[in-house]
């Protein structure tokens, strides 16, 4: 006697829910975090949706966001709230939209105050602080400070590290206009650089 072959069915399910294309980020403006503060944050990007707010790689209440003002395809604003037991550093971030998550992003929590670098270094600059900008091309952004002789002052450039196609180089001057430090750069830190320098002169 011959055997039987048991059939198979296969049940095809064919649904009309529309497809919404993930969000792509392009960057953050400011990308810089201050510590147990509030940050008015710009995503800006492409195919955005309507923005809910951001997944973190930190742990669960280091960063809040809420959504604040219009959202638009291209632009989402967001009210950034980092707890002041946050870790100081690197983060992952992908923006959290009605649609899903965006891209994975790159940005940075400094204990220091933040500020927006004001490129054309008109202004004198405080210290402590950390300051945030946009690189552009063949572009050299300058910072004024005021130091005492003997003063020791710790520099650090942080772009590569973001995860950006950069390779930022630092350099002091004297009040006349001289060279008198240069760090372009440092092992472990990719392109970007971390430095100490101590001023001869005020």
């Amino acid at each position: 006697m011959g055997h039987r072959i048991p059939l198979a069915a296969v049940l095809v399910i064919v649904t009309t829910s529309p497809l919404h294309a993930q969000g792509f980020v392009e960057h953050f403006e400011p990308p810089v975090l201050e510590r147990g503060k509030a940050t008015r944050v710009t995503v800006i990007g492409t195919q955005l949706g309507k923005a809910i707010g951001l997944w973190t790689s930190l742990p669960a209440g280091a960063v809040n966001a809420t959504p604040v003002g219009e959202q638009t395809a291209t632009r989402a604003v967001l009210e950034v709230s980092v707890a002041a037991g946050a870790p100081v550093g690197v983060f992952g971030v992908r923006l959290a939209t009605e649609d899903g998550l965006g891209n994975a992003c790159l940005m940075l929590i400094d204990d220091l105050p933040v500020r927006a670098a004001s490129p054309a270094g008109e202004k004198k600059e405080r210290l402590p602080v950390s300051l945030w900008g946009k690189f552009r091309e063949a572009v050299v952004d300058r910072v004024t400070i005021d130091v005492a002789k003997g003063q020791r002052v710790s520099f650090e450039a942080v772009g590569n590290r973001l995860g950006k196609d950069v390779d930022p180089l630092v350099t002091i001057r004297d009040g006349r206009g001289m060279i008198v430090a240069e760090r372009d750069n440092d092992a472990g830190l990719y392109f970007d650089c971390r430095f100490e320098h101590t001023f001869a002169d005020a």
